[in-house]
């Protein structure tokens, strides 16, 4: 947008600037000509066009249009703090990943003093003092820059260690959802035009949360942040905890300490990148931490699969490609399969956009698996950040 407003002030600067030309010609002839009204008339003509490009080049209409949303939302009583808030809101932050835990300066213009009063002291959560009752939340976006916006919030009430209620909804951004994010979370454009904007959905789950205290995953760092400044809601107000500080101050031993690497060493099956199944899988580890149980799931964290003669079906958007995730099971000596059935013993799934998908966001492939599962089968589900590790062991 600012690249295209510097184009059109200019064109209109270059326009002004012929007829200010013309103007001083104007005025250069009724000087030869002594003719009086004539200068008076190029002189006014020709102060009117650089009166124009010094109002284009000045005023900002865009400008004026944030300095008036701003101090509106929030109270700002100097030019100065107008500006300063401004500049925060032009600027673009660095993408932080879940790996770099810093936290995202991101710039509140929105207040919801309701929602951010805390109804008890805020207590400092440690792996000792778990609560017994808690809400765990996780997020979706359409990036992670300070111009993205919320597409999913998901959230578990858990009670003595289960889970008792869940709440989730879509929210419509008032930006596109890109390919790279639908094929990363399995959210479509589609599946958020009917959905409730940022502020009815943050009201939707604050009302979910009550009193509770809240968990999340790596929340304080991006979490809690994203919806400070796009709903004004303010978790770090009230009683909260990070697990990602539980894990990484645990006796795990873990390659790193992101959510699916976690996940995967307690044997949590869902699909990762959707906010109810994350915020689930962040509660299923809590519940773990409050036993002080850091032992591995041998079954499902055996990393170093048996490649030979094993059959391997695939479903799901695979980022790496599925021709690569063949070609890695092939080379390996593994044996791709286009169904599952019992002759099949890992099961690689990915985020689901076909369709033809029904409402429990599960293809037929994932189905099938769940039923042979039930009846005894010996088979394990991977996702495809689950299988390229188990390459790199």
């Amino acid at each position: 947008m600012k690249e295209i407003l510097v184009i059109i002030k200019t064109l209109i600067t270059i326009v002004i600037l012929f007829f200010t030309a013309i103007g001083t010609s104007i005025f250069f002839d009724y000087m030869r000509a002594g003719d009086f009204l004539g200068i008076v008339f190029s002189l006014i003509f020709t102060s009117l066009t650089i009166a124009i490009i010094y109002f284009v080049w000045k005023f900002n209409p865009f400008n004026q249009k944030k300095t008036e949303i701003v101090a509106k939302d929030k109270d700002i009583s100097t030019e100065s703090e107008k500006d300063d808030v401004i500049k925060q809101i032009d600027s673009e932050d660095k993408i932080h990943t879940e790996e770099q835990h810093h936290e995202i300066n991101f710039p509140t213009v929105r207040k919801n003093e309701t929602f951010n009063s805390p109804s008890k002291p805020v207590i400092q959560y440690t792996i000792e003092n778990i609560p017994n009752e808690y809400i765990s939340f996780d997020i979706e976006t359409t990036g992670l820059r300070t111009t993205d916006e919320i597409i999913q919030i998901g959230a578990v009430h858990f009670l003595n260690g289960k889970e008792i209620s869940s709440f989730t909804t879509y929210v419509n951004p008032s930006i596109p959802i890109s390919d790279k994010i639908t094929n990363l979370t399995g959210i479509t454009n589609q599946d958020v035009e009917d959905a409730p904007d940022i502020d009815m959905a943050a009201s939707l789950f604050m009302n979910f949360i009550g009193d509770l205290p809240v968990a999340g995953y790596n929340s304080n760092t991006f979490d809690i942040p994203f919806l400070r400044r796009t709903s004004g809601i303010d978790l770090s107000k009230r009683n909260h905890f990070d697990v990602f500080k539980f894990v990484t101050n645990s006796p795990l031993e873990l390659s790193d300490n992101k959510l699916t690497t976690v996940k995967y060493f307690y044997g949590i099956e869902n699909q990762a990148h959707d906010a109810l199944n994350d915020a689930r899988a962040t509660a299923l580890i809590v519940e773990k931490f409050r036993k002080k149980d850091f032992t591995a799931n041998k079954k499902l964290y055996d990393k170093n699969i048996d490649f030979d003669g094993a059959g391997f079906c695939i479903t799901g958007k695979m980022n790496s490609g599925k021709k690569v995730i063949e070609q890695l099971i092939e080379e390996r000596n593994g044996i791709v399969k286009s169904g599952m059935s019992k002759k099949v013993k890992f099961l690689i799934a990915g985020p689901q956009v076909s369709d033809r998908i029904k409402e429990d966001g599960l293809s037929g492939k994932e189905r099938k698996f769940n039923e042979l599962i039930e009846k005894g089968h010996d088979a394990q589900k991977l996702t495809e950040e689950e299988f390229l590790d188990s390459l790199s062991n």
